[in-house]
């Protein structure tokens, strides 16, 4: 059952992600895909839908700063 605007959108990428989205407690998703890789998926403040994942680590240095 979708409580939200959030929710109903969730709902829509299921197909595209092939396994069921449901918001947690913080409003968000994660979305574990096969192969390491993590999405998060959330609205920010203003409604826009934000999508991030972890690439990889930086090393110590002057681009990690």
């Amino acid at each position: 059952m979708v409580k939200t605007q959030f929710g109903a959108l969730l709902k829509e990428f299921e197909n595209f992600f092939n396994c069921t989205l449901e918001p947690d407690e913080n409003d968000s998703c994660l979305v574990k895909m096969g192969v390491g890789i993590t999405l998060q998926i959330e609205l920010d403040r203003y409604g826009f839908l934000l999508i991030g994942c972890r690439l990889g680590a930086l090393q110590m240095g002057r681009f990690r700063d």
